[in-house]
């Protein structure tokens, strides 16, 4: 068994459980084998029990070859087979869903005040070859890119409800489990 604790605090109020537990309920209702089955869960507490995943966990070392990343791919496809069903809609939208050019550009904005005001306040902290990218090639890419998208005639156009996909969101071969027959079982749908 896995036993997962999910973090709560007044600076994250998602709820990482109902989010990861409904994502293993919808692929649940897929029959598909390639995730931990949730055994048993207490939302007063914000805990969960996971069937345990045997096998082999993947590093930054670990090798990796073009089967695995096919079958990353259709794993996300295999997801959509249900996007209409009434288990899909049990699904709450991804911790960082965007929905539109403005959504996403909101996120990464967020993204980049946080390294930029870092790259500001603790210089000293940051190898300077960093620091220098930072602040002058990124910066001023992400200055010429913003011109771009914030005149763009879709930036508020809201994408339709045809044109989403249910995702785990943090997505990746670090969230995976190498078996003893060649599969992959993928685990850590909390922003899913």
């Amino acid at each position: 068994f896995m036993g997962k604790v999910y973090f709560k605090g007044p600076s994250d109020t998602r709820d990482r459980l109902l989010h990861e537990s409904s994502f293993a309920q919808y692929l649940d209702s897929l029959e598909l084998e390639l995730f931990p089955q949730l055994i048993a869960k207490e939302e007063s507490l914000g805990i969960a029990i996971f069937e345990w995943l045997p096998g082999e966990f993947f590093d930054s070392n670990s090798p990796i070859d073009s089967g695995h990343w096919e079958k990353c791919f259709d794993f996300i496809t295999q997801l959509q087979r249900g996007r209409n069903t009434e288990a899909a809609k049990g699904v709450p939208c991804a911790s960082e869903s965007a929905f539109s050019i403005r959504d996403h550009w909101g996120i990464l904005q967020g993204r980049h005040d946080f390294w930029l005001r870092r790259a500001l306040s603790k210089p000293e902290e940051i190898p300077k070859s960093i620091q220098d990218f930072l602040l002058n090639d990124l910066e001023r890419k992400y200055k010429e890119l913003a011109k771009e998208v914030l005149v763009n005639p879709r930036f508020n156009q809201m994408i339709t409800v045809e044109e989403r996909i249910l995702s785990p969101s943090d997505f990746g071969l670090h969230n995976a489990v190498l078996q003893t027959n060649g599969s992959l079982c993928f685990y850590d749908f909390e922003y899913a």
